[in-house]
């Protein structure tokens, strides 16, 4: 049998725990047990899941990356329309000027 725990903190927009990274883990999974334990800390409330399983079918060894440099994923260039890339453009020079000012901060 095999244990893993998830720490879950409430997401105060919604109100809500996040479980889907739960749910990824478990959908290849025999699960036996479930248990919860909440816990509040700087008066943030989390959930705690510790999970009972047993592997469902062979595991499946992590693969190692190739040596030599690593080519990027632009699949997702496909997936903005020609009228969009104005605003694509804005937006990711806008989060790329955020990330720098926030950067400069915690320096």
């Amino acid at each position: 049998m095999l244990i893993r725990v998830f720490t879950l903190a409430l997401e105060p927009m919604t109100r809500r725990f996040n479980d889907d990274p739960v749910r990824d883990f478990i959908v290849d999974k025999e699960v036996a047990t479930i248990s919860d334990h909440f816990f509040v800390k700087d008066e943030v409330r989390y959930l705690v899941l510790v999970v009972r399983y047993r592997v469902a079918g062979p595991v499946a060894l992590p693969v190692p990356a190739p040596a030599g440099p690593r080519q990027r994923d632009e699949s997702w260039r496909t997936t903005v329309d020609q009228a969009d890339w104005p605003l694509f453009n804005t937006l990711r020079d806008w989060r790329g000027g955020l990330d720098r000012n926030l950067g400069q901060r915690r320096a």
